[in-house]
């Protein structure tokens, strides 16, 4: 058992920048396989809670499954599309990237969830930070 968790795919979200400094929503991550075996038939989807100034839910549960990643293999890297998701907030906003996926030699996928929270900074940008 623990030669298979050594081999297993070690998925990672990573900040990439932004597009948009000024929206939340603007940044693009990046989707990587640090594992040592491939991974097939990645998918992609973003959920998305957008809050107002006061807290109060503008946006809650947008969950858009983005187009398929197809094969990604050990140490290689895709870009995520959650920015397309919703743009032009400026308020704060937590989202949950969930990436399905189907291991070499399985043949059920398994969901993999990474919460994420957008925090202002000083300079009006964002920065997204693990929950």
């Amino acid at each position: 058992m623990l030669t298979l968790l050594t081999y297993f795919p070690r998925l990672t979200i990573a900040d990439n920048g932004t597009v948009r400094s000024r929206d939340p929503m603007g940044t693009v991550f990046n989707l990587t396989n640090g594992g040592v075996l491939p991974v097939f038939d990645v998918e992609q989807g973003c959920a998305v809670d957008i809050t107002d100034e006061n807290g109060r839910p503008r946006i809650r549960g947008l969950n858009v499954w983005m187009r398929p990643l197809g094969y990604l293999g050990p140490g290689d890297t895709k870009s995520l599309n959650c920015q397309h998701v919703a743009s032009g907030f400026n308020s704060p906003t937590s989202m949950t990237v969930r990436i399905r996926y189907r291991p070499l030699f399985w043949f059920r996928k398994f969901t993999k969830a990474f919460p994420l929270e957008a925090e202002k900074k000083d300079d009006g940008s964002w920065v997204w930070k693990s929950e």
